[in-house]
């Protein structure tokens, strides 16, 4: 506030200073837009956008233009043009050009601009390529050529002089007629369109200029052939009149339409159709011979042969039938039977089923205590062994295929071999092929591993109480109700656990679960492991709390491993490799050398991330460290967030340590007290509630006290408030450069409702405001600030928006109207201070005036004069300060 009152009385002083002269603009300025008439001047407007190292310029410039004729090289056009400290926003930055007139005169130029920044005093930089004026700065030669006469013109043609264009001479050309100034069409040579026709029997024979034509009868009075000649396998023709053609006879053969008689044969097809007969040999036919073949008799060489079946050799069709209770004995030649009574009392099967039989007395099988026995080709197909009390047992396959004795209801349903025979240890089990497999647990006793299953593959075993293997080789189901479906060296061991397949698996917590992959352990209760592992490294996953969950990848961890499957339960791993989830609830999503071992803690993929903290999180990147409870970590890389609810949104080698703190990401930032925030480039936030943002600049920057906000931009701070709808182009803004100068946008054009205002009664009105000093509630008393009050300057002048704020533009608009009032003031009391000195002289010229003995008149009119300015100044002072 100080330096602002400083710089008004320097302005008032200066105005009231007598000889103060005008400032000169450099450059030509354009003409009044508003003037009536005005000429055009020789200045252009020109805009360009200046980046400095890659980003936008946004400070002032020093900038040299030159104008030249060639894009490289060339010859200079017009004077040099310097702008000095020009002020370039967010790159962009508009200049007005004066080159001097007569240098657009329609032929290209190109401009060269050469850069150095406002502060230098060095070496101009210049810009590459020269930049193509278009053609908008070319309108200015234009403008003078739009209003020069005919009579200005230079190199006008010979004809052209006297300014009537009635020199020039016209010739008609080929297939053209010209008369009276008037070009026509010469029909001698170019034909009108046709649009004649002749009648029927006629045929056009000239085509005349006009379009019309000339006919004349066609010879003949119906036709223009001129003549029929017959071709191949034809005869006639003509050159006039009716012309007929014949088919050749000789060449072309009529259609056969004759016949021989009975015993006769065509021979001869002749040319008209007829036909040569002959007589056959034998006068009916040309067989000559008959003879009878196998299962007939008769035959011969002539006359009418018979032929006859031969009835010892084959028989008729079967027509009869036995009566109930009588059975055909013999089928004889002739198709009959000859029946017997049955004297079998033992109801046969026939191959196309039985009737009438009794289920309780017809059946097949054994009625004794013997086993039945099907062989395919003499080798055993299907073995029925009756189990007494119990239900029969049905083995099939390799007679080495065995049940244990005393069990009962068990099912093989075929292979084996004869060294590695499918096996039932105990009841009710069943092995559906395959060789080498067992279901029961071959304990002894045929009834403590009851209902196990092996559907089939090689050598596996359901031991388990109703356990199933579905294939695979060397799979164990030994759990009650466990399952494996299929596989190579699977083990279910738990209660109702399950591995679905793949190779080295092993599920032995109660329901738990295997989907597949290799050397994966689900050991816990309700453990689930979706899949992956390595078969060849061996590094499986593993679930070893209970609930919790690996969804593949390989040497995956879903638990902490310390013996107890309870104290790290509901654990989760998605996939990926060498994870770790050991706290309760905790998740890994993927990536690798991951941990989760806070309690509901979260790694969601990336590279050696850890969550220890109680809900702690660290989405991704590499090393990255969620420590505090509640913490997060977003990515990046070697970040750590240690306070509880401290956050840090990624970057690089960033710490937030304070609880609730918060780093956004960038680099080597620090945020080390409670609420602090940091980010950019070493922003250090080590007060708490502090808010600091550093800009690229390679040293730290840190805050100074609690509940600030601080922040390093060296090349400026800008603030947009307003863009355009259109283009998105900014239109109000305010902006801090380098140096502590600070801008904001003040457009003409961005303004509107313009009104006068009366500066001595706004000086009037500001000398009224109580201004005085102050310091805001809640801060440190001793910490002083000079000004009014919202309400009062809201009151007095009715600017802003509300009696709550002050608008600054609106301060510095009341202090300059405040100081045009001063200034008329002291223009007015000028002009009397030089009226009463004028006056004084014409007292003292007259030498009229009384006098005393002891003081003279001039000295006291000096001192009246000087009490006068010191009144006038104390009083300015006064309403300047706000002083009552």
């Amino acid at each position: 506030m100080k330096t602002k009152l400083v710089l008004t009385l320097f302005a008032m002083l200066a105005l009231l200073l007598p000889g103060s002269g005008r400032g000169i603009a450099q450059g030509e300025a354009p003409a009044d837009p508003d003037a009536p008439g005005a000429a055009l001047g020789t200045t252009i407007t020109y805009q360009g956008r200046l980046s400095d190292g890659g980003a936008p310029a946004d400070t002032a410039y020093d900038f040299r233009f030159t104008l030249y004729n060639a894009e490289v090289g060339g010859a200079q056009v017009g004077s040099l043009v310097p702008k000095e400290d020009a002020i370039v926003s967010d790159g962009y930055f508009t200049v007005q050009l004066d080159f001097g007139a007569g240098v657009f005169v329609n032929e290209a130029r190109w401009l060269e601009v050469a850069v150095r920044p406002g502060s230098s005093t060095g070496a101009y930089t210049v810009l590459s390529p020269r930049q193509a004026l278009t053609p908008a700065p070319t309108a200015l030669y234009a403008a003078s050529a739009g209003s020069t006469p005919w009579s200005g013109l230079t190199a006008i043609p010979a004809g052209f002089v006297d300014g009537v264009d009635n020199d020039t001479t016209y010739t008609a050309g080929s297939g053209l007629t010209l008369s009276s100034g008037q070009f026509s069409v010469n029909t001698t040579i170019i034909q009108s369109r046709i649009n004649g026709t002749c009648a029927v029997g006629n045929a056009i024979r000239v085509v005349n200029g006009d379009g019309t034509v000339t006919c004349e009868a066609v010879a003949g009075g119906a036709g223009d052939i001129t003549a029929v000649t017959a071709g191949t396998g034809l005869s006639g023709g003509g050159l006039s009149g009716a012309v007929t053609l014949s088919a050749d006879a000789a060449y072309l053969q009529r259609r056969v339409a004759s016949s021989c008689t009975a015993g006769n044969a065509i021979r001869v097809v002749n040319a008209d159709g007829t036909v040569t007969c002959e007589a056959v040999a034998g006068g009916a036919g040309d067989i000559t011979s008959v003879t009878a073949g196998t299962g007939l008799s008769g035959g011969g060489v002539s006359g009418d042969v018979a032929l006859s079946a031969d009835v010892t050799y084959l028989q008729r069709r079967v027509a009869a039938s036995c009566a109930a209770g009588n059975a055909i004995r013999v089928i004889n030649a002739d198709g009959t039977v000859t029946c017997e009574t049955d004297d079998n009392t033992t109801t046969f099967w026939g191959l196309s089923g039985a009737s009438g039989t009794n289920p309780l007395t017809n059946y097949l099988g054994t009625s004794d205590n013997q086993a039945l026995v099907l062989r395919v080709n003499g080798v055993h197909a299907l073995h029925l062994e009756p189990v007494t009390g119990g239900t029969p047992n049905l083995v099939g396959g390799e007679d080495s295929n065995t049940v244990t004795t005393g069990a009962s209801g068990a099912v093989i349903g075929g292979g084996g071999t004869t060294t590695n025979p499918n096996r039932i240890t105990d009841n009710y089990g069943t092995v559906g092929g395959g060789y080498g497999n067992r279901a029961g647990n071959n304990a002894g006793t045929t009834s403590d591993a009851n209902y196990a299953t092996v559907s089939g593959g090689a050598a596996n075993t359901a031991s388990g109480v109703i356990s199933t293997v579905g294939g695979g080789g060397l799979n164990i189901a030994s759990g009650e109700a466990s399952n494996v479906g299929g596989g190579n060296t699977n083990y279910a061991s738990g209660l109702n656990s399950t591995v679905s397949g793949g190779i080295s698996n092993t599920a032995s917590g109660q329901q738990a679960t295997v989907g597949g992959g290799s050397s994966n352990t689900a050991s816990a209760d309700y453990a689930t492991i979706g899949g992956g592992g390595s078969a060849s490294s061996g590094t499986g996953n593993r679930v070893t709390d209970n609930y919790g969950t690996v969804g593949g990848g390989y040497d995956n961890q879903a638990g902490n491993n310390s013996g107890t499957i309870d104290d790290a339960g509901y654990a989760t791993v998605g996939g990926g490799q060498n994870n770790t989830a050991s706290g309760s609830y905790s998740s890994v999503g993927g990536g690798e050398n991951n941990t989760a071992s806070g309690v509901a803690s979260n790694v969601g993929g990336g590279n050696s991330n850890f969550a220890a903290g109680l809900t702690s999180t660290v989405n991704g990147g590499n090393t990255n460290t969620a420590g505090g409870d509640s913490a997060t970590v977003s990515g990046g890389n070697t970040n750590s967030a240690s306070g509880l609810d401290s956050s840090v949104g990624g970057g690089y080698s960033n710490t937030a340590s304070g609880d609730f703190s918060t780093i956004a990401g960038g680099r080597n930032n620090t945020a080390s007290q409670n609420y602090s925030f940091a980010a950019g480039y070493r922003a250090k936030a080590v007060n708490t509630g502090a808010f600091v943002w550093a800009d690229s600049n390679d040293f730290d920057f840190s805050s100074v006290s609690p509940n600030t906000f601080r922040a390093r931009a060296t090349n400026g701070f800008r603030l947009i408030t307003g863009i355009s709808p259109t283009d998105g182009s900014i239109t109000w803004s305010c902006q801090l450069l380098d140096g502590g100068t600070w801008s904001c946008s003040s457009d003409r054009d961005m303004k509107e409702n313009f009104l006068p205002v009366n500066n001595l009664a706004m000086l009037e009105q500001l000398s009224r405001i109580p201004v005085q000093t102050w310091n805001a509630k809640g801060t440190d008393p001793a910490v002083k600030h000079l000004g009014p009050t919202a309400q009062d300057f809201y009151a007095a002048f009715g600017l802003g928006e509300d009696d709550k704020m002050i608008n600054t533009i609106d301060l510095d608009g009341v202090a300059l109207v405040s100081i045009q009032g001063l200034y008329q003031l002291s223009q007015e009391q000028a002009a009397e201070i030089q009226s009463l000195k004028a006056q004084l002289a014409q007292v003292e010229k007259a030498g009229d005036t009384p006098r005393t003995s002891s003081i003279p008149l001039s000295w006291v009119v000096v001192v009246l004069l000087v009490i006068a300015q010191a009144g006038m100044f104390f009083t300015l002072r006064r309403k300047i300060g706000g002083q009552p």
